[in-house]
C-alpha cells in the first residue's frame, strides 16, 4: 500500500461502490500485544480510573480499489474510521469498547506519525479527571515513545494517523478526556487503535 499505481483508474465513490469496497475488505485481529503497549495501557488505566484505555491491532487486506485510496492517503473519501470501527470483526473483538456507535459523532481528522508519541504522552502525563501520571512528564513521554517505536519504529513516512476527541461510541463519557487514535501502517497493512476516556 506504499506506492500508487498511477495507471490505475480512480475507483467509483458512489454509496454502493464504497459499500462494496468495505464488504470485500478482510479484517483480522492480531492477538499479540507487545510489552510497550501493555505498559502504556497499564499507566493510562491508573490515571483514567473512572474510564479506561483500550488498544488493539488489526490486519487489513483489500482489493485494488482499497489500494488506490490507501496508497494515495485518501482514506477520508471512503469514510475509513467510520466503516472500520463499525466492521463486524472490530466490534466483535472490542465488544465493550465499540458498543452502540453514536451517529454523526466520529469526528476524525488527520493526525501525524511525528506527533503521535507527544500527544499520547500528554494524555498520560495530564491524566484523567482526578489522577496525573505519578512518574512525571518525562517518564510519560518515554512510555509513549516506546509504544510508538513498537508500532512503526522510525518509518514515519509509511504511517498515517487519524484521530478523534469525540465520543463516537457509548463507551466514552463525553467530557474532556475522550481520545482515539487510529494508526495505519501502509507497509504491513495494519491498523492499530488506541482509545482513552474518563469522567469526574
Amino acid at each position: 500500500m506504499l506506492e500508487p499505481d498511477w495507471n490505475q483508474k480512480r475507483p467509483e465513490t458512489t454509496v454502493a461502490a464504497i459499500r462494496g469496497l468495505w464488504k470485500d475488505l478482510r479484517i483480522e485481529l492480531c492477538p499479540e500485544v507487545v510489552a510497550p503497549a501493555d505498559r502504556l495501557l497499564a499507566a493510562l488505566r491508573k490515571t483514567h480510573v473512572n474510564g479506561g484505555a483500550e488498544f488493539a491491532t488489526f490486519s487489513v487486506a483489500g482489493g485494488p480499489a482499497f489500494h488506490w485510496f490507501l496508497s494515495r492517503n485518501r482514506l477520508d473519501e471512503i469514510e475509513f474510521p467510520e466503516h472500520f470501527l463499525k466492521s463486524p470483526v472490530v466490534t466483535d473483538a472490542l465488544r465493550k469498547f465499540c458498543k452502540e456507535p453514536v451517529a454523526d459523532s466520529f469526528g476524525f481528522e488527520w493526525g501525524s506519525a511525528f506527533t503521535l508519541a507527544g500527544e499520547v504522552a500528554q494524555t498520560l502525563a495530564q491524566g484523567g479527571a482526578y489522577i496525573k501520571h505519578e512518574g512525571g512528564a518525562g517518564e510519560a513521554f518515554t512510555i509513549a515513545d516506546n509504544f510508538r517505536r513498537s508500532l512503526f519504529s522510525d518509518r514515519f513516512d509509511e504511517i498515517r494517523v487519524v484521530k478523534s476527541f469525540k465520543p463516537w461510541s457509548a463507551w466514552f463519557y463525553d467530557v474532556a478526556w475522550d481520545r482515539t487514535w487510529l494508526v495505519v501502517d501502509k507497509r504491513h497493512s495494519k491498523v492499530s487503535l488506541l482509545a482513552v476516556t474518563d469522567t469526574d
